[in-house]
């Protein structure tokens, strides 16, 4: 089955394991499935962590049961990648997208861009922050825990490498700093003023910005870490056809709009994000090579327990 055609030819099943939201996964496939309506679609969603768990397990017992891999980052598809749990596959639709946010070998594309960058209460703070390092300034910044948040060990991992930031600028943070379970309870933490700062993810804070929160979000100029909700062919998923046209479907155009429908920067350069928003072409991006990140993301969550002393 081709990528183009509107369907399967006779009923075929696809299995995709996703850490995306429920509402996300399910516009998602409503979208493929009126394109490809002889494609049945399974989802089993749940956090990175345990689909990595679930994946493994199925995988030692020779019963991986996903033909499809949509997470969170580029560091977990080398750890999927690193356990013989992917096959390569280079689809035709992500000719089209920054080859930057792609394996060169073919194992997982980047989705979309996710970035994290500075939330501020309105109310409370007079400037938007141009910098990274002003945090060193406020009275109360709040952040997610990267021992909950996949996106947020993947931030402290890659900055922490980055020689313009260090441990160095974790260990200045940590006196002014409270460590909360996600994003969404950053976002409460500054909304209701408890914190004057937040690292939170640029979507959900434009959002609550946009709905009349008194919150603004800023773009620091040194860069911003991106997670890209990368997708993958399993091993298991190898000889199906439905599987890549799903991967297909992901990454083109049609794929992207629903991407940028439900709030997220697409990465087709023809697909326009929702406003507020900065293209992958206008952001500056925090990089650092996913294999060497994924080598060191355990080791750097331990550090940051121990300097905030929390577990």
């Amino acid at each position: 089955m081709s990528a183009g055609a509107s369907g399967a030819g006779n009923s075929q099943t696809v299995t995709v394991y996703t850490s995306q939201p429920d509402q996300d996964i399910a516009a998602l496939v409503d979208a493929f499935t009126a394109a490809h309506p002889d494609v049945t679609v399974d989802v089993f969603r749940s956090g990175t962590e345990e689909i990595l768990g679930r994946a493994r397990a199925e995988h030692s017992n020779n019963a991986l049961g996903g033909d499809v891999f949509l997470i969170a980052d580029e560091v977990s598809m080398q750890a999927l990648r690193g356990d013989g749990l992917l096959s390569p596959y280079q689809s035709p639709a992500a000719a089209e997208l920054p080859h930057e946010f792609a394996d060169p070998d073919g194992y997982f594309t980047g989705t979309k861009l996710i970035s994290t960058g500075l939330v501020v209460n309105t109310d409370s703070v007079a400037a938007e922050p141009a910098s990274w390092f002003e945090l060193a300034e406020a009275e109360s910044v709040v952040m997610p825990s990267p021992l909950y948040s996949g996106a947020a060990a993947y931030n402290v991992t890659l900055m922490s490498e980055d020689p313009a930031f260090g441990w160095t600028f974790w260990e200045d943070l940590a006196p002014r700093t409270t460590v909360v379970q996600g994003n969404g309870a950053v976002l409460e933490s500054v909304a209701s003023g408890d914190a004057e700062y937040g690292l939170i993810v640029d979507f959900m804070a434009i959002r609550a910005a946009a709905e009349g929160s008194p919150v603004a979000f800023a773009y620091p100029d040194e860069g911003v870490p991106v997670i890209t909700e990368p997708i993958a062919l399993s091993a298991s998923g190898a000889d199906s056809d439905a599987a890549r046209v799903f991967i297909d479907f992901v990454l083109s155009p049609a794929g992207q709009q629903v991407a940028a429908d439900l709030g997220y920067v697409p990465l087709h350069p023809e697909t326009q994000p929702p406003g507020g928003l900065r293209s992958a072409g206008q952001l500056t991006v925090l990089q650092g090579d996913s294999a060497a990140l994924a080598a060191r993301i355990e080791q750097a969550k331990e550090r940051f327990a121990a300097i905030y002393e929390t577990s």
